[in-house]
C-alpha cells in the first residue's frame, strides 16, 4: 500500500468520524479554535474569587479598595490582616505605615507607576501607598494597586483599619 493511499483512507475515517458527530470539515476547524477562544479566558467570577482585595478605612469613614497581586510578599501582606495601624506622609506623594512582621519579597517585582501603587520598601520595612506617581527604587516592592477611592489617598491621616474585602 502506497504512503498517498495510507492518507487517503486517514482522510475518509476522519470525515466519517466527523460526519458521526454531525460536523463538517469547516465547521470542526472553526468548533476547534471557538472552544480554544472559550476556554483561554477565565471566567469573570473565578477571577474575583481568586483575587486578592482589601479594604481600608480612614478615621473619617472614607474607603478605599485595593487589589493585591499574587507575590510572595503580596500574599504575606494579606495573611497579617485585619490591621488597625496609623499610617503618615512621606515625600508629599505617599501615606507608609509598618506591618507587625517583614515580608519575604522572593518572587516579587520591583514597583514602578501611577498612583494608586501598593508597594513595600524591604529596607525600612515599610508599606507605602502612593498617591503621587510611584518612580520605583532600590528595594521598593510590587504589592498591588488602588482601584476605587483613590481619591481619598492624599487626605488620609492617623489610624486606618486594613481588612479583606
Amino acid at each position: 500500500m502506497s504512503k498517498k493511499s495510507i492518507l487517503g483512507i486517514l482522510f475518509v475515517v476522519a470525515v466519517v468520524l466527523l460526519a458521526c458527530w454531525g460536523v463538517s470539515i469547516g465547521d470542526a476547524t472553526a468548533t476547534t479554535a471557538q472552544s480554544m477562544q472559550i476556554n483561554s479566558q477565565p471566567e469573570p467570577n473565578k477571577l474575583d474569587k481568586s483575587t486578592k482585595q482589601i479594604k481600608i478605612i480612614t478615621k473619617d469613614g472614607k474607603v478605599l479598595i485595593a487589589r493585591l497581586d499574587e507575590s510572595t510578599a503580596a500574599n504575606e501582606f494579606y495573611r497579617q490582616l485585619p490591621l488597625t495601624i496609623k499610617v503618615s506622609d512621606y515625600a508629599g506623594s505617599e501615606k507608609i505605615f509598618y506591618l507587625p512582621q517583614r515580608l519575604n519579597t522572593a518572587n516579587t517585582p520591583l514597583a514602578q507607576g501611577a498612583a494608586g501603587m501598593i508597594a513595600y520598601y524591604a529596607p525600612w520595612g515599610n508599606v507605602a501607598l502612593f498617591y503621587g506617581k510611584c518612580d520605583g527604587a532600590s528595594g521598593l516592592y510590587a504589592l498591588g494597586e488602588v482601584v476605587e477611592g483613590i481619591e481619598h489617598l492624599a487626605s488620609m491621616s492617623g489610624s486606618v483599619e486594613i481588612k479583606v474585602q
